[in-house]
């Protein structure tokens, strides 16, 4: 029913892989989205679209927008890194 934008915020500049990476490493209730959008345009899918992630944040989000009822998407950057042409192409075709 949603779409929520992300954007990974790492303190040094990291692929997608690697942010995954460091999701897997937290434990099973880890934050996550369904899809990153690499700095050089690549969409990685890491959660089937018919299950939900973490990655709302049911206090603070628009009032019923969940985890259950959104799809996440996360856009990879540090932050002092400006999105790329490639990353915000790539977004949109998603």
């Amino acid at each position: 029913r949603y779409l929520v934008l992300h954007s990974t915020e790492t303190v040094r500049p990291a692929d997608a892989r690697r942010v995954v990476r460091s999701w897997n490493n937290i434990g099973p209730r880890h934050p996550g989205t369904h899809f990153l959008v690499d700095r050089d345009g690549t969409i990685l899918l890491s959660a089937d679209p018919k299950f939900a992630t973490v990655h709302v944040n049911d206090r603070t989000a628009v009032r019923g927008v969940n985890n259950d009822n959104s799809i996440g998407i996360e856009l990879v950057r540090s932050g002092k890194q400006k999105y790329t042409q490639k990353q915000l192409s790539s977004l949109v075709a998603l």
